[in-house]
This record gives C-alpha cells, sequence and structure tokens, in this order.
C-alpha cells in the first residue's frame, strides 16, 4: 500500500526517528566530553581523518602531511 506521494505510509516518520538517533548519541557523548558544538565538529573532523589514513596507501601520508604543516587546513574552532 502507497500514500497519495506514492510512499509507503508512515515510512518518513521511521526515517525522521532513524536520523535523529545518531544525532541525540552525538549530542550525550560531546556533553559527557564537555565540548562545544564547534570543539565537537574538529573532533569528528579529526576522528574521520585518523579513520581515512588508517585505511589508506602509504601514498596518502604525504597528502596528510601537507595539511599538518597548514595547507588546505580547514579553521579549528575559536582560531581567528
Amino acid at each position: 500500500m502507497q500514500d497519495h506521494d506514492g510512499g509507503v505510509p508512515g515510512s518518513e516518520e521511521a526515517r525522521g526517528k532513524a536520523e535523529k538517533v545518531p544525532g541525540i548519541a552525538d549530542r550525550a557523548y560531546r556533553e559527557s566530553l564537555g565540548l562545544t558544538a564547534p570543539e565537537f565538529v574538529d573532533l569528528r573532523r579529526i576522528e574521520v581523518q585518523k579513520e581515512i589514513v588508517q585505511h589508506s596507501p602509504a601514498a596518502l601520508t604525504v597528502i596528510m602531511g601537507l595539511e599538518l604543516v597548514g595547507i588546505n587546513l580547514p579553521p579549528l574552532a575559536g582560531s581567528n
């Protein structure tokens, strides 16, 4: 059975709930660490970069090394 827009009834509601769960978990984690929202975003960015490096070929080390010296490094929270 489909609703008026061709989707399954209740599917949008279920999807909305599923999308909120990771956000609620992230907020609880951020608060447990005592971080502001921008600090948490910086932490997650670093965690993702670490995962990329751990699962990438050695050639990527050069690119990440350039980033460490300030080339293509996004600004950190609180920097001017």
